[in-house]
């Protein structure tokens, strides 16, 4: 069978996101149906034992040009999942403290990242070499060059495809692309509320689950829903790099005894905690799944979900959708999801057109058809 290399961002398990839970995802599904598979966060390991490369990220693309680079040197055929984001709405209104701050004096954000380089740099000297490649070369140049260079493009949406087309017009024709949606754990019956609701005495809740970050927009989420009597939920590890904003969600959790912050859970507290909510919400300012949205409606909990980003190519119209920049539009989709039946139609769309299975299928017909 197919030797693969997963590859991915250095700080993937520490800092762990959506791309975490789709990579090792991934893996699970590859080993299930024969092929070695390993996941690594180095930017230079040897390829030896593996016939072809799975890259992840072009957005912080810094690594992963490294990664693409050692690639080629080895003689190894990439494919690369691009997980893009456009964040330039965020970098101008969603940041707090010294990021809002910096983003005022920047044009683009090629040179925003050339900033944010400097504090990966200082915080990580390991992060030294790349981020001077990058600061030579150019943040667009190395996206468009991990791109060109890859034997095939994985998209996670329609809505991914037409927007990396779009920023990078000169490589339309170049491109060998397929669509993999992006999967959630499929589970067989939905989750039991009660284990949630016995420790900790809830239920009917507003949930969200999401690292504590200012792209997440928690914040805009306390403040929209703060003057409701009704109990909003926070689940997610703290990120420590936006120290501001999570003193700042801290300071309001305190103040309200409707607001409960309780750090990272694993499952099957978390399925439980998705089962007992009534509303799950995620306003951030920009996702490309969502996966948390999937495994809420697995559970059959309402949806709330940004309108920015691909979430839409995934939720279609089972799910609401609100504007993160807009309380009153939070506030409004919130509760309209709140006070609306449980829509059970999201499960059933979910179930059917992103079963796991056919994902790691396609994508081992991928590598077959690269290594032809």
């Amino acid at each position: 069978m197919i030797r693969i290399l997963l590859q991915s961002r250095q700080n993937l398990f520490s800092k762990p996101g959506g791309d975490t839970t789709q990579i090792v995802s991934l893996k699970n599904g590859l080993t299930s149906l024969g092929c070695t598979c390993h996941i690594s966060t180095e930017l230079k390991p040897k390829l030896t034992d593996y016939d072809i490369v799975h890259l992840f990220n072009i957005t912080r693309v810094h690594e992963t040009h490294v990664q693409m680079c050692n690639a080629k040197i080895q003689g190894k055929p990439v494919v690369c999942t691009a997980i893009y984001h456009d964040l330039e709405e965020y970098n101008r209104k969603g940041r707090y403290g010294l990021g809002k701050l910096i983003f005022k004096l920047v044009k683009n954000d090629g040179q925003f990242e050339h900033i944010r380089g400097l504090f990966n740099m200082l915080r990580d000297k390991s992060q030294i070499a790349p981020v001077m490649k990058q600061w030579k070369m150019g943040y667009r140049a190395q996206q468009e060059a991990v791109l060109c260079q890859a034997e095939k493009i994985v998209f996670g949406s329609k809505s991914e495809k037409k927007m990396v087309f779009a920023r990078f017009e000169n490589i339309n024709k170049r491109i060998s692309h397929k669509i993999i949606m992006v999967h959630s754990a499929i589970a067989g019956q939905v989750p039991d509320p009660v284990l949630f609701q016995k420790r900790f005495g809830l239920r009917d809740f507003i949930l969200c689950v999401g690292r504590i970050e200012d792209l997440k927009n928690q914040l805009n989420l306390i403040l929209a829903a703060g003057e409701k009597k009704i109990p909003l939920v926070l689940i997610g590890r703290l990120n420590m790099a936006h120290r501001g904003y999570c003193r700042r969600i801290l300071r309001y959790v305190e103040k309200n005894p409707n607001l409960y912050y309780m750090g990272p859970m694993e499952n099957p507290m978390l399925s439980s905690a998705f089962a007992a909510a009534r509303v799950h919400v995620l306003p951030s300012w920009f996702e490309t799944t969502g996966l948390t949205s999937l495994e809420a409606g697995l559970a059959n909990c309402n949806v709330v979900s940004t309108n920015r980003g691909y979430t839409r190519d995934y939720l279609k119209d089972y799910a609401w959708y609100c504007d993160p920049s807009s309380r009153v539009s939070i506030k409004t989709a919130v509760m309209d999801a709140y006070q609306s039946p449980l829509e059970c139609r999201l499960k059933e769309h979910i179930i059917y057109n992103h079963h796991p299975e056919e994902m790691i299928e396609e994508t081992i017909a991928l590598y077959q058809s690269v290594l032809k």
